[in-house]
């Protein structure tokens, strides 16, 4: 059982009668904590939102499962968004990454209007501030697993590209090699193993990430392969849980080698892996896997 709020909004897990008995009654101890500091929350800008796919066994009582604050009950919402990123109740973040790919589009086609020629010096810096800034933005929380929402995100960088002169006979692959431009795809994997670095490093605070475990530290089975901060993998057997963060980032942070992860700052640890990754396939073929 999990509860998210802040001033506008709280999130709910739930699983069974009794995990919605104790979400009312975290509510009504939040409520009368805030009243006491008088920071009162206001019934109506409150919602609840249940992530996740229920059993047919909870599947009648959750359906009439309704929640209060102050004796108002609490709107029901099957998606919100919170600090940029637009969470929805199966977690498929379909709606935040249209919503990403629209704004992209947006932004370059502003720069188009903007700028009449456009060489491949100034487009550089400019796609990367404006267009693909938006959809590298929190990418390791809503990373996609589905093909229509990787090619959706990665169409913006092709069709971005496919403007520059000399470059519309290209395919995408020479384009992006010719640019020196990694793909989409590649932004994001690398992007997972700096939040990992960043995770296991102590950079965050450790409380809020309990559920990574080092393999020494969860195991008693002592391995010689791979780095000595390798992480112990947990079983998944649902699509959703395979493409969380923690279990699809596991196996590649284990290959790295000892000298990556042992890096000094994260700019060192971005170097080394740049590094270590530069002859990967996906650097220019997103439809490929890190080996």
């Amino acid at each position: 059982m999990y509860l998210f709020a802040d001033d506008t909004k709280i999130f709910k897990i739930i699983e069974n009668k009794n995990h919605c008995i104790e979400l009312q009654e975290d509510l009504d101890i939040m409520c009368n904590w805030s009243d006491t500091w008088l920071l009162r929350m206001h019934p109506d800008k409150c919602k609840h939102m249940r992530i996740g796919k229920e059993t047919s066994k909870h599947q009648e009582h959750l359906d009439h499962a309704a929640y209060n604050l102050k004796g108002r009950n609490l709107q029901t919402t099957t998606k919100e968004k919170d600090i940029g990123v637009t969470i929805d109740s199966d977690l498929s973040f379909d709606k935040h990454i249209c919503q990403k790919v629209k704004k992209a589009n947006s932004m370059f086609a502003l720069l188009r209007r903007t700028f009449q020629f456009m060489d491949l010096k100034s487009f550089v810096p400019l796609y990367k501030c404006l267009v693909r800034s938006q959809l590298d933005y929190a990418s390791p929380v809503w990373s996609p697993y589905l093909c229509k929402h990787v090619d959706m995100i990665e169409g913006v960088q092709r069709r971005a590209t496919k403007c520059l002169p000399g470059m519309k006979d290209l395919d995408y692959m020479d384009r992006l090699k010719k640019i020196k431009l990694p793909t989409l795809a590649f932004r994001r994997v690398r992007g997972d193993m700096i939040e990992l670095y960043k995770i296991v490093n102590g950079v965050y605070n450790k409380e809020c990430c309990n559920a990574l475990s080092l393999w020494e530290e969860a195991s008693q089975r002592h391995s010689c392969r791979g780095n000595s901060k390798k992480i112990y993998p947990k079983r998944a057997t649902c699509t959703l849980r395979k493409n969380n963060f923690y279990i699809r980032t596991v196996k590649i942070w284990n290959s790295l080698p000892e000298s990556i992860v042992s890096a000094t700052s994260i700019n060192a640890f971005k170097n080394a892996i740049d590094n270590h990754w530069n002859n990967q396939e996906l650097v220019y073929n997103y439809k490929a896997e890190i080996t």
